[in-house]
């Protein structure tokens, strides 16, 4: 899909495995975008099932997250799952959880700092021990989840800033761009 689709990328169209999203301010353009996706899958022999597209919305739901024209935030079905998990107890449990919370560790600050301990508990051929600081990154991290943030979705138009952080427990870089109070805010 990103092969066939690349003249049109961060052009109004955005590829998600099988999923195409067109996006554009004015109807107008976006009829324009959507008819040469629709001829380009032509040319290239493809089909594209009717009942599967959302025509003109003005929000989507797309791999457990919610886009609108301005904001990202997580598919409610997706967190409630997240909230629910029980604590794991055994290796592919945690896995799974990691997995589904990881989805939006662009919704929580410090993710890969916050599940050091669980993340660690992937790595090792130890028996399974599910210790005390296991116990409270896990706690954290749902408590995190119920707290997320929306993030923006960029404005191609204005200045991005990079902010970057290291430590012995991880690393991480975030996306920023001034919001309208003027305070920078992460986007994606």
């Amino acid at each position: 899909m990103n092969n066939i689709l690349e003249e049109f990328r961060g052009k109004g169209v955005e590829i998600y495995m099988d999923d195409i999203v067109i996006h554009a301010k004015e109807d107008r353009v976006h009829d324009e975008i959507f008819m040469k996706v629709i001829m380009k899958f032509k040319e290239r022999g493809l089909k594209v099932n009717p009942d599967k597209i959302q025509y003109r919305k003005k929000k989507v739901e797309l791999l457990g997250v919610s886009i609108d024209g301005y904001n990202k935030n997580p598919s409610e079905i997706t967190k409630k799952e997240a909230l629910e998990y029980k604590k794991p107890e055994c290796v592919k449990e945690l896995r799974r959880f990691l997995g589904l919370a990881g989805w939006f560790r662009y919704f929580v600050k410090n993710f890969a700092q916050i599940t050091v301990s669980l993340t660690g508990a992937l790595k090792t051929n130890k028996k399974w021990v599910w210790t005390e600081e296991m116990e409270e990154e896990f706690k954290l991290v749902k408590e995190e989840l119920r707290n997320m943030r929306v993030v923006k979705l960029p404005d191609y138009q204005k200045v991005f800033r990079l902010r970057t952080d290291a430590s012995d427990r991880g690393l991480g870089a975030v996306l920023l761009q001034a919001n309208i109070n003027g305070d920078w805010a992460p986007i994606q």
